[in-house]
């Protein structure tokens, strides 16, 4: 597998998850303040900074997803341009794509690489046949 490949593969496995804040009904316990007034108060603070939490957290979320499909989309595309001829059409690229992650996403990038190699002879005998060569042509 080409190393600007696996380079990306890799960075899309580091993108690490954003991990939820955690609503102060199940941190502040009421055992812990001596009254009621105090507890309230305590909870109330607790929700503030859980709202600006939840802020953050989404935005981070939404950095993430973004960085992530912008990584899925950058592989897909440097998979096509290794295993596929510039002259297919961009319709027979993508469904050929299509079909090798359906088949082999489970395994990883990795196998999707192989699988559009396997794919990649067949899909261009295919498209091309009876067409005359365009280099011998010339």
């Amino acid at each position: 597998m080409p190393e600007e490949l696996r380079e990306l593969i890799v960075e899309l496995n580091n993108i690490q998850m954003v991990r939820r804040p955690t609503d102060p009904a199940k941190t502040v316990s009421r055992e812990s303040f001596g009254t009621m007034a105090a507890y309230h108060r305590a909870l109330a603070e607790a929700y503030e900074q859980y709202e600006k939490d939840l802020i953050d957290y989404e935005t981070r979320k939404s950095s993430n997803n973004q960085r992530r499909n912008d990584l899925h989309r950058q592989i897909q595309d440097l998979i096509i341009d290794l295993t596929l001829s510039d002259r297919l059409p961009e319709k027979i690229k993508e469904k050929t794509f299509s079909y090798a992650y359906e088949e082999s996403h489970a395994s990883g990038y990795d196998e999707v690489f192989d699988t559009m190699e396997e794919l990649a002879d067949l899909v261009e005998a295919a498209y091309f046949a009876g067409q005359k060569d365009p280099a011998a042509a010339s």
